[in-house]
């Protein structure tokens, strides 16, 4: 028998400092709770909040299927594969860390706040080509429906 439980916003995993909020629903970072490890394939979904013009300075992945999701505000994407990119609201960016990818992750505004999700994925396949996919949403083509993000 499957076992689901549901987590309601508040009882998320919490991780704070001078620029971020970030809320998390698995073991994340400093968050750690016995059974948070993931969902299948999901070993990551948070909801972040960074103040204006900071953020998360160049790091490295490997073998992630990462994707960004703002909801306020522009996020400021660079990456060692010399993409340099403002993931704006509406948009998705997908990155496919394989191999390894080093990234910074900004918010792209000096006055607003970034608010956005991230969702990290485990790939089927470990060691791929790593590579960055973006690609727009508009909120005319959501209104009221269901609409496929993220799939396989």
């Amino acid at each position: 028998m499957n076992r689901y439980d549901i987590r309601r916003a508040a009882e998320r995993g919490r991780i704070r400092n001078d620029w971020l909020d970030a809320f998390c629903s698995f073991n994340f970072g400093s968050y750690r709770a016995p059974g948070r490890e993931g969902f299948g394939a999901l070993c990551a979904l948070n909801e972040d909040f960074i103040l204006p013009a900071s953020g998360f300075g160049p790091h490295p992945h490997r073998d992630l299927e990462i994707l960004l999701m703002p909801l306020q505000s522009s996020v400021r994407h660079e990456d060692s594969l010399g993409n340099v990119l403002d993931v704006r609201p509406d948009e998705l960016l997908v990155m496919h860390a394989g191999r390894g990818i080093t990234h910074s992750q900004m918010n792209a505004s000096a006055t607003l706040q970034d608010h956005h999700l991230q969702l990290w994925f485990q790939p089927r396949r470990r060691g791929a080509e790593p590579g960055i996919a973006l690609r727009a949403y508009p909120a005319a083509g959501r209104a009221g429906a269901w609409q496929l993000w993220a799939s396989g």
